[in-house]
């Protein structure tokens, strides 16, 4: 009997092992049940999750290449900005050598100008002197007419005398013959003389009048000249002028050539940044394109433990 009834104890341990193994199981099969479950909706969010980056990261790709392209674009126009500064700066530059070469023609011509300005007085100057000269010769010969003047006089008063001297000597008769000889001689003298006297005055009278033509010549080329000088110091002070203004010129379009030069400098920095700025946008895309594979590939991944799991 004690056997038996030891044989029953052990029986009844083992139906309450038996029994206590099945809840622990039980438990297990919920609580793998709940984790499942758990776990499922876990993966079930981060494969959301992962496609919603996934999608993210092709927009970010797909807005990248479009700044990408918007860089190359704004890269372009800044390249054709910066070749017609570039032109527009050597044009200013064409300009400001024209400017120059102006400048320069204005100064040489301003110095020619005042060349012909001291030629012109130079000949002023000859022309009052020629003037004064003729002045002076044209006294002279007043002071030869007066001469002339005075032997015509004392040839006449010796004519008178050899016509008296012959009329005595007539009355003397052959006494007065030798007398009237030397009268005669006299007188022819004296006619000579007159004739003579009155040539020259003639010739100077003649001198007289070309002398007179030859300064109202001069006269007139000295008005002449004084106009020209007048003119040579209007043209003078209008290249003067000039000059003030094209160096003034010179200076601003030089000016505006080293302003457009820095300008161009400039916009082949900012093309650079640009295209720098377009690359790393190619970068970012590429980049993005990676992950974006690499994140399909995971939630792919995340999708198949999923469903596994749902199955299970």
């Amino acid at each position: 009997m004690a056997s038996q009834y030891a044989d029953d104890a052990d029986i009844s341990e083992v139906d309450t092992g038996l029994d206590t193994d099945v809840d622990i199981q039980s438990e297990l099969d919920e609580e793998m049940a709940d984790m499942d479950t758990d776990t499922v909706d876990a993966l079930s969010g981060l494969q959301a999750a992962s496609e919603q980056v996934a999608g993210s990261t092709v927009e970010i790709a797909g807005l990248a290449r479009v700044q990408s392209d918007d860089m190359h674009t704004v890269t372009n126009e800044m390249t054709n900005l910066s070749a017609a500064i570039e032109e527009v700066a050597s044009s200013a530059e064409q300009v400001a050598v024209a400017a120059e070469s102006a400048e320069e023609a204005a100064e040489e011509g301003e110095e020619a100008a005042e060349e012909a300005m001291e030629a012109i007085r130079a000949v002023a100057d000859a022309a009052d002197s020629m003037t004064s000269g003729i002045e002076r010769i044209g006294r002279r010969i007043e002071d030869i007419d007066e001469f002339v003047d005075v032997i015509d006089g004392i040839a006449e008063q010796t004519n008178l005398l050899a016509l008296n001297a012959n009329i005595e000597a007539a009355r003397a008769g052959t006494e007065g013959d030798g007398f009237a000889v030397v009268a005669n001689e006299v007188k022819a003298l004296a006619e000579d003389s007159q004739n003579e006297a009155e040539a020259i005055e003639s010739t100077v009278d003649e001198i007289k009048g070309e002398m007179a033509e030859v300064v109202d010549e001069i006269e007139g080329s000295n008005d002449r000249i004084e106009r020209g000088v007048d003119k040579t110091e209007a043209a003078m002070d209008h290249l003067s002028e000039i000059s003030d203004t094209v160096s003034e010129a010179s200076a601003g379009v030089s000016e505006v050539a080293r302003a457009t030069d820095e300008q161009a400098a400039s916009a082949e920095e900012v093309s650079a940044m640009v295209e720098g700025a377009a690359e790393a946008a190619e970068e970012i895309a590429s980049e993005a394109d990676e992950i974006s594979e690499a994140v399909e590939e995971q939630t792919n991944e995340i999708g198949s433990v999923v469903e596994s799991l749902s199955d299970a």
